[in-house]
C-alpha cells in the first residue's frame, strides 16, 4: 500500500510579519514625531481625529481579512491529508460552497470542471469584495488627507489676508516701514 504524499497550503505568516513589521514600523516614526505630530493634530482635531480613526479601522480590517485565511488553509489541508470517512472537525465559511459538495464525496472526490469554475469564481468574487473595501478605505485616507490640506491651506489665506488688512500704509517712513511691519 502507497501513501500518497500531498502537497499543503502554505499560511499567510509571512504576510502578517511584514503588515506587523510595518504598523511598527509606521508607529515607531510617530513616537519619534509625537512633539510635532501633536501639534498638527491639534490644527484640527476633528478631522485628524477621523483620519486616525479610518486608519484604526482600516488596519484592523485588513488584518481581520489575512488573518479569516488560517481557518480556510486549515481546513483544505486537512482535507486533503483525511482518508474518505474521516470527519473534519468545522466546515470553513469562505470555502463552503466547495465543503458541502466535497463532504458527499464516496471514496475518491471528483468534480466537475464546470463545478470547479463556480466554485473558485465564488471565491475568487468573495476575495475581490473584500479588497475592494480595503481598496475604498485607503482612497478615503487619501481623501481626507486632502481635505485637510486644503484646511490648511484655507486657514493659511485667511491668516494672510488679516495681516495685510491690519497693515497701516499711511504710517511714516513709507514702504520700508510697511515691508518691515508685514515681514514680523
Amino acid at each position: 500500500m502507497t501513501k500518497t504524499h500531498y502537497s499543503k497550503l502554505s499560511k499567510p505568516q509571512v504576510f502578517v510579519w511584514r503588515m506587523f513589521l510595518f504598523v511598527a514600523l509606521a508607529s515607531f516614526i510617530g513616537i519619534i514625531l509625537y512633539g510635532p505630530i501633536v501639534t498638527a493634530f491639534n490644527a484640527n482635531p476633528a478631522l485628524n481625529a477621523v483620519i486616525l480613526g479610518t486608519l484604526a479601522i482600516g488596519i484592523i480590517y485588513t488584518f481581520q481579512q489575512v488573518l479569516r485565511l488560517y481557518p480556510e488553509i486549515r481546513w483544505v489541508n486537512n482535507f486533503r491529508i483525511a482518508d474518505p470517512g474521516l470527519a473534519v472537525e468545522k466546515s470553513p465559511v469562505m470555502l463552503a460552497p466547495m465543503a458541502t459538495l466535497l463532504m458527499r464525496r464516496q471514496g475518491q472526490a471528483a468534480l466537475s470542471a464546470t463545478a470547479m469554475r463556480s466554485i473558485l469564481d465564488s471565491i475568487g468574487s468573495r476575495l475581490d469584495e473584500s479588497r475592494e473595501t480595503t481598496r475604498y478605505l485607503v482612497g478615503l485616507l487619501v481623501f481626507l488627507g486632502l481635505l485637510g490640506t486644503f484646511w490648511g491651506l484655507m486657514q493659511t489665506v485667511q491668516a494672510v489676508g488679516g495681516t495685510i488688512a491690519s497693515l497701516n500704509p499711511g504710517t511714516e517712513g513709507g514702504s520700508g516701514v510697511l515691508f518691515e511691519e508685514l515681514k514680523t
